[in-house]
C-alpha cells in the first residue's frame, strides 16, 4: 500500500501543530508545574531555567516546526513509496 505523500505531510503538520499548541497552552497556563517536566523526563534539575513563551515566539516556533514536520513526513512517505516500488517489482 502506497502512501499519498502530500496527505501524509499535511497530517504530520496538523498533528504537530495540535500537540505544540496544547503543550504551549499548558506551559503558558501552568509555568511552574511544566518547568519540572523536562527534569523528570531526563533525570536532571532544570529548576533554575524558566519557561518564557511569547505569543510571537509560540506562533513562529510552532509554524516553523510544523513545516519541518510536514517536510519530514513528505520525505518519509516518498522514500517509503520508492522502497515499496523496489520490493514489488
Amino acid at each position: 500500500m502506497k502512501l499519498h505523500a502530500k496527505n501524509f505531510a499535511l497530517a504530520c503538520v496538523a498533528t504537530f501543530f495540535i500537540i505544540a499548541f496544547i503543550g504551549s497552552l499548558l506551559i503558558m497556563s501552568m509555568p511552574q508545574m511544566m518547568n519540572g517536566m523536562p527534569g523528570h523526563m531526563f533525570d536532571e534539575n532544570y529548576s533554575s531555567m524558566g519557561w518564557h513563551i511569547s505569543i510571537y515566539g509560540f506562533l513562529v516556533g510552532t509554524i516553523v516546526w510544523a513545516l519541518l514536520a510536514g517536510i519530514i513526513g513528505w520525505l518519509f512517505a516518498t522514500i517509503y513509496n520508492k522502497l515499496i516500488s523496489l520490493n514489488s517489482g
